[in-house]
């Protein structure tokens, strides 16, 4: 009995200590091949991962794209605006400057023309057809405007007459007006005519002074203006320049091939002379 005690007193010991040993070393097993699960595990999940980073610096790339589209937009509509409102400002301060300058014209002429009573309007309507050119101006006998009187520019450039008037508004006629007839004169020779508009010469906005002897001393490039003759129109008003000389072999005389100084399509606001002091030379 003694000797069976003493056995188990030594194996319990040595199982114990086998347990101990084993027990670590399946730990240490164990611990490896989780390593190799974990980078296994790892190695399969890195590409998805990187993959999934990708997606979202891409969704957030897209993001930040349209956000700035939307900025961008923003910022041109806004730039659009102040684009509108600068032109429209420029609109109007070139408005006010011609205005400006009309009157500045209009003063200066009345200071140089005291002989001349002047009504300033603005043109209203312009039609132009089977060689006439008309146009509307916002004055009528109210202001004392009547039919049978000269229109001219800021710059006392002869521009029409007119042809009928009522309270309020004025019908007038352009120079370049077949029916329209200015006795005019040589500024350089002081040889006189009568300047009317032409059925050929209407479309290329020229008038023309037909009859002319052949002797007259006219030159291209030569001054016309009004002679003051009859009882439409002073004298000295400036008419236009000589652009060519065109020789009639059936009736040996002379037409001038003139271009006006202005026309109505070149002025918007003008003025009527209401009455002057007739000079006859």
């Amino acid at each position: 009995m003694k000797v069976v005690y003493k056995k188990r007193r030594v194996f319990y010991p040595v199982c114990f200590g086998v347990a101990v040993i084993m027990s670590a070393l399946c730990l240490k097993v164990w611990n490896g091949r989780a390593n190799i699960v974990s980078k296994a595990v790892n190695f399969a999940v890195s590409p998805l991962q990187s993959v999934s980073d990708s997606i979202c610096d891409g969704i957030s790339g897209i993001g930040g794209y349209f956000r700035n589209q939307k900025e961008l937009l923003e910022e041109n509509e806004s730039l659009k605006k102040e684009n509108a409102e600068l032109k429209k400002l420029e609109s109007r301060n070139m408005l006010l400057k011609n205005q400006n300058d009309n009157l500045y014209g209009y003063l200066g002429l009345k200071r140089e023309r005291t002989d001349f009573e002047l009504v300033n309007a603005q043109i209203i309507a312009r039609t132009s057809s089977n060689y006439t050119s008309s146009f509307v101006i916002d004055k009528g006998t109210f202001h004392g405007v009547k039919e049978n009187m000269p229109i001219i520019d800021s710059d006392g450039n002869l521009l029409g007459v007119t042809v009928s008037a009522d309270a309020t508004s004025t019908k007038c006629l352009s120079v370049l007006s077949y029916d329209v007839n200015v006795g005019v004169y040589d500024e350089r020779t002081g040889n006189t005519g009568v300047m009317s508009g032409d059925f050929d010469a209407f479309s290329s906005g020229k008038c023309m002074i037909k009859g002319l002897v052949s002797q007259t001393d006219i030159k291209e490039g030569d001054g016309i203006l009004s002679s003051g003759l009859g009882d439409v129109y002073p004298r000295g008003l400036t008419v236009g320049k000589v652009e060519s000389i065109i020789p009639d072999m059936n009736s040996y005389t002379l037409s001038a091939v003139v271009v006006p100084e202005s026309t109505q399509l070149e002025a918007d606001d003008i003025m009527v002379i209401t009455g002057f002091e007739r000079v006859y030379e």
